[in-house]
């Protein structure tokens, strides 16, 4: 069963290594190192929510207010392999979402094409060249 924690500082190590295999995944991605993830936790317009499966992590999900334009950005969001299939990232956004709803009801995600049909499963539709989606 997977369950979800909203990370906090002391979190900034696992989110690194997390980010570590994503970077070599994906090579796309923008790798954090622990100290980036450290300053981000202690923003209050940065909130990051971790699955599990037990003890091991299954993802991660880092979303930004920016309040002038009054919208969250997903900045991340990844899921190991073995875990995917299995609504983990649909339930971090759900999670990031509930977490923004009164702050704003847009989320906005940047996304490599081949991943579109994978986030428009998830409620997100193509606008221009962003993902977004209204909650």
């Amino acid at each position: 069963m997977i369950r979800y924690s909203v990370a906090n500082e002391s979190d900034a190590a696992l989110l690194a290594k997390i980010d570590k295999t994503a970077f070599k995944e994906m090579k796309t991605w923008e790798i954090q190192k622990e100290k980036d993830f450290a300053k981000s936790l202690r923003k209050k317009d940065f909130y990051f929510v971790i699955a599990y499966h037990g003890h091991e992590p299954a993802g991660y999900i880092e979303s930004e207010f920016d309040a002038p334009k009054e919208i969250v950005w997903i900045k991340n969001i990844y899921v190991f392999k073995k875990f995917r299939r299995n609504k983990v990232a649909k339930e971090m956004i759900q999670h990031v979402a509930r977490h923004w709803k009164k702050k704003t009801r847009l989320l906005v995600l940047l996304t490599a094409d081949r991943n579109l049909k994978i986030f428009q499963k998830l409620g997100f539709t193509k606008t221009m060249n962003y993902l977004v989606q209204e909650f």
